[in-house]
């Protein structure tokens, strides 16, 4: 359990890397018509996924290891 959960939080903390680098290279622009062409929908995506992160390493960190 210990060492899943130390997995599934790398997983999740390295997702939020990602998302976050795709936001920034993507990044934002006006079209002609003055509308905001930009990837928001990551940043969320990159928040959940650290939050989600950082609650399996806690898991992983305070959970006992069944023998």
């Amino acid at each position: 359990m210990k060492k899943v959960s130390k997995i599934i939080a790398y997983i999740f903390i390295g997702l939020s890397i990602i998302f976050t680098i795709a936001f920034n290279i993507y990044g934002s622009e006006v079209d002609e018509n003055g509308m905001l062409q930009e990837s928001f929908y990551l940043i969320p995506l990159s928040y959940t996924s650290f939050v989600v992160g950082i609650i399996f390493l806690t898991i992983s960190l305070f959970a006992k290891e069944k023998n």
